[in-house]
């Protein structure tokens, strides 16, 4: 399989699985960053279960996990939910945003995090990135 970088590409073998990892960090002044990732969503399991699954173990396996919010969004016509929680990593407390969205066979997840509180400026520039995707298909049309 060929994959397109930024760069350029790569030559990758065929049974090999994409599981794409972006950062895009904000300037070291605003102290915050979005991590895009995408991973296959295992054979014979409906996406939005395994959606609702994957929102489930962050839940569970972040430590004093607490969610602020959970807001409906759309992304490429489609409402998904933003959800905003923090967390206490052994490094102090984490402030993050995630929005996990089904393309085909293929979960996205988009994770903004934050050291800081994320303040109501930063939340709506973040929410605009996230909710700015189009999948390839849908800009093609």
């Amino acid at each position: 399989m060929q994959y397109r970088l930024q760069d350029g590409d790569i030559q990758i073998p065929n049974d090999w699985q994409d599981e794409t990892m972006y950062i895009f960090r904000a300037p070291e002044t605003e102290g915050y960053n979005i991590v895009l990732n995408r991973t296959p969503i295992p054979h014979g399991v409906e996406p939005i279960e395994h959606l609702k699954s994957q929102f489930l173990l962050i839940k569970e396996n972040l430590n004093e996990y607490i969610e602020t919010a959970k807001e409906p969004v759309m992304v490429d016509s489609q409402e998904y939910r933003l959800v905003s929680y923090h967390w206490k990593s052994p490094e102090g407390a984490v402030y993050q945003m995630n929005l996990m969205i089904v393309i085909g066979q293929m979960l996205l997840s988009m994770t903004a995090t934050s050291a800081q509180v994320i303040t109501e400026s930063q939340k709506v520039l973040l929410q605009k990135i996230m909710t700015s995707f189009v999948t390839v298909k849908s800009s093609e049309s």
